[in-house]
């Protein structure tokens, strides 16, 4: 019957060895699947890095192409300064001429008013005494004033038929009118003479002539340089297209840098996760250390049973002999013993290897640490080299808004010379059109962003459940650790009763005592035993103090880890507030924008009516982008406190369950301590 009991209780022992062997195959696949886990999120957070990469790659492309582009339009203006300042010293040139040839045109003028004058009173004299037709026709030709030939636009040379010089020199009548009348004539000569009159009208022709061909090559220049003004006007214009382009492209980098800024808090709440996993693996170091300890105290437990063991094999020499089935017997149960004790020896190097395998876990967690370090200050250098650009992207937009504020200046000055309402209406109605694309884009601008703001409530979404998974997942290791628990419990209470056969056979020992001779010879034989189970003990001591050595530098690793987790969180804070820095001179540069663009408005004098009402809407559009940002930063701020209540309750839950599990192992042990008192005072 005892043979049968102790065959069910090896049975019983065998079962809770194989449940065992379960619940660390099941603790091994939990662990490889945190593994997985950690894997995946390593990679989630690779590809978010690289992703950051190729946005920052491409901001800096598009920011290149921006200076480039500005490069050139400063070259082109520069261009259009030196070509207005020629073409106005052309014009200030040509207009000195005009004044000089309108001087001259006036002076000949009015000596040919005196030549006309003197030459018509002599006709006239010489008509009233001798009636020929010469006089007539010299009167005919002389009425005919170069006054009304330059009104009329007819040249000298080409209308020979109605020049005065003709008409005095080929006529031989008017040539023989002196030697008609001598007596007359000589008074008349004496006033004027033909040929002098002749040669200074020769003269005065070809003066006309060369006077006639430079204000028309003058005329000529005019409309050459009308076509190049319109040209330049049109240039301007394409300019201020591009200007608007860039700005354009300006906005979109800085939609761009905001989005970077989004990814940089999924990048963060990505680490609070890995913070929380690091959390949790701590929390199962702390659970195997409990385990450590307890295997401890069964160790003890067992150094006391061989104590007791070395009492009763005092009590058994003082006893006399017993029957060699009873000794077969002992020798069974002392294989048992046996194999309990290599049992626990392999489940030792079990907890040995899983020991091994956390300080290797932890080891690539400080390595990755260390490489979150490393990407941290890489994103803190590229955040200080986007802010040096975009100051330098600002000094470039403030030189060219006072490139262009001198442009328009000049374009004012040409267009008031030159009256060009018509095309400054154009320009006004284009400005109109660029501002309406403006709305557009920026409409498409709010768009996109409330597209990532729906991106970032589906993360949210995603954080929240994985939350509520790994929530599940403590209540199930909650459960476990407890049948765990409940299993020992049922252990030792079955090594109580197996205790109790022992005495009882002990009892039976003592009343057989026939054979003492061959029981001492056994008995130095299980001395020599016991002797190598305490060297097999004193090596697992040994091994034990090497595991609390182990266990030791696990928490001195976990203080490092701790500390460098605040470094972390110090780095951390101090991006967020060079982040915010980096948003209030982004600000700054838009207040400014807003304030050239007021500028700007204020020149154009004539459109106050429609740039007050595109104000309105820009007003109108802060506003919005003010509602929206502050919309932002409160679901931050809710995701925060959420995210602290929720860590908060988990910290409530899991100090509420370590309360529950001290009060059980408590009321355990006073439960052991009574069975073991019932059996002293049974024995």
């Amino acid at each position: 019957m005892l043979g049968k009991y102790l065959t069910l209780i090896l049975e019983g022992f065998s079962l809770l060895l194989s449940k065992l062997r379960k619940e660390l195959s099941t603790n091994e696949r939990r662990i490889c699947d945190l593994q997985e886990l950690l894997s995946s999120r390593e990679r989630e957070y690779k590809q978010a890095a690289d992703h950051a990469n190729c946005e920052y790659r491409r901001l800096t492309d598009t920011r290149n192409q921006l200076e480039t582009a500005a490069e050139a339009l400063n070259n082109d203006l520069a261009e259009a300064r030196l070509a207005l300042s020629g073409a106005e010293g052309r014009v200030t040139t040509l207009e000195a001429q005009l004044a000089k040839s309108e001087s001259i045109r006036r002076d000949f003028a009015y000596k040919l008013a005196c030549i006309h004058s003197s030459l018509r009173r002599l006709i006239g004299y010489n008509q009233s005494r001798h009636r020929s037709k010469t006089p007539s026709r010299i009167r005919d030709s002389s009425s005919i004033s170069p006054v009304r030939r330059l009104k009329t636009g007819t040249s000298p040379v080409n209308s020979r038929e109605n020049s005065p010089v003709r008409d005095l020199t080929g006529d031989p009548k008017c040539s023989n009118v002196s030697r008609l009348y001598p007596s007359d004539g000589s008074s008349s000569a004496s006033d004027l003479d033909p040929e002098t009159v002749r040669l200074a009208l020769r003269e005065f022709v070809q003066k006309y002539s060369s006077v006639k061909r430079d204000f028309e090559d003058a005329q000529a220049q005019i409309t050459s340089l009308h076509s190049r003004l319109n040209e330049q006007a049109e240039q301007t214009e394409q300019w201020a297209r591009r200007l608007h382009h860039l700005q354009q492209a300006l906005c979109e980098a800085e939609a761009d840098k905001k989005g970077v800024d989004g990814k940089l808090s999924s990048t963060q709440t990505a680490l609070m996760l890995q913070e929380e996993t690091l959390r949790q693996n701590e929390r199962d170091r702390k659970t195997l250390a409990e385990k450590i300890s307890q295997l401890e105290r069964q160790i003890f437990s067992l150094e006391n049973e061989r104590r007791e063991d070395q009492e009763k094999i005092m009590h058994l020499r003082q006893t006399g002999a017993r029957l060699e089935e009873e000794r077969r017997l002992s020798r069974r149960a002392l294989d048992e013993a046996e194999n309990r004790i290599t049992q626990l020896e392999v489940t030792r190097r079990s907890l040995e290897g899983e020991a091994q395998r956390l300080k290797m876990c932890v080891t690539d967690k400080e390595a990755e640490n260390q490489m979150l370090e490393d990407r941290c200050q890489n994103l803190c250098k590229q955040i200080q080299d986007l802010e040096s650009k975009s100051q330098s992207l600002q000094l470039t937009v403030d030189r060219l808004s006072t490139a262009l504020a001198k442009t328009e200046e000049l374009e004012s000055a040409s267009k008031d010379k030159m009256q060009q309402l018509n095309s400054s209406l154009s320009d006004n109605n284009q400005t109109i059109m660029e501002l309406q694309e403006r709305l557009v884009h920026l409409q498409k601008a709010l768009a996109n962003s409330e597209h990532d703001r729906r991106i970032i409530q589906e993360r949210l979404d995603n954080t929240r459940s994985v939350l509520h998974e790994q929530k599940h997942q403590n209540q199930q290791s909650s459960e476990r650790i407890h049948s765990l628990q409940n299993e020992l419990s049922d252990a030792e209470l079955r090594r109580g009763e197996l205790e109790n056969q022992i005495r009882q056979t002990n009892n039976m020992l003592d009343k057989r005592q026939e054979s003492e001779q061959e029981l001492n010879k056994q008995l130095q034989a299980i001395l020599k035993e016991r002797q190598e189970l305490f060297e097999r003990v004193s090596c697992l001591q040994r091994n034990l103090t090497d595991v609390e050595n182990m266990r030791d530098q696990l928490m001195r690793s976990s203080t490092h880890l701790e500390k460098d987790r605040h470094n972390l969180r110090r780095h951390l804070e101090k991006a967020e507030r060079e982040k915010q820095q980096n948003e209030e001179i982004a600000n700054k540069s838009n207040l400014d924008r807003t304030e050239l663009e007021i500028t700007l408005r204020r020149l154009e004098e004539e459109n106050s009516n429609r740039k007050k009402q595109i104000q309105y809407l820009q007003s109108k559009l802060v506003e919005m982008e003010q509602t929206h940002s502050k919309h932002m930063n409160e679901l931050a701020s809710r995701h925060r406190a959420e995210s602290e209540l929720e860590l908060e309750r988990l910290r409530c839950g899991k100090a509420q369950v370590e309360r529950a599990l001290e009060a059980r192992e408590r009321a355990h042990k006073q439960r052991v301590k009574a069975l073991e008192d019932q059996v002293c005072t049974k024995l």
